[in-house]
């Protein structure tokens, strides 16, 4: 059997969050238990639930990725999915497992997901 990753989407932009949506479904281990366009909810959610992994926007209003990150006491693994590679040195310094520039390939996305699977199970990966 599987071991499977519990995994949230964040991200402003619906397309976003679809394409995302599309290629966790596609993988295996991970099981994806909610979407969220807004990172106060997302915040909310993380602060009473478990998840293993975080796909999150950056630039997003009200709260960036990067800020979200910084908020939670239990940080879960985050890849952070953007169209600015200026913001990857903030994103490895505050802990950031792997970072996606948009338009992201599924194949460059599967990277992604292994990294952090090798990371939780580096026993069985």
């Amino acid at each position: 059997m599987i071991e499977k990753y519990s995994c949230i989407i964040i991200d402003d932009e619906p397309l976003g969050i679809e394409l995302i949506t599309d290629f966790v479904e596609q993988v295996p281990f991970l099981e994806l238990k909610k979407t969220f366009s807004k990172p106060l909810e997302a915040m909310a959610f993380l602060q009473e639930n478990p998840i293993d992994i975080v796909f999150s926007d950056i630039e997003m209003p009200r709260l960036t990725g990067l800020d979200l990150l910084e908020t939670l006491a239990q940080k879960p693994y985050f890849i952070f999915i953007t169209a600015h590679r200026h913001f990857a040195i903030d994103g490895f310094e505050k802990g950031a497992v792997d970072y996606l520039i948009k338009p992201i390939r599924f194949e460059r996305f599967l990277k992604a997901a292994n990294r952090v699977k090798e990371q939780i199970s580096p026993l069985t990966s």
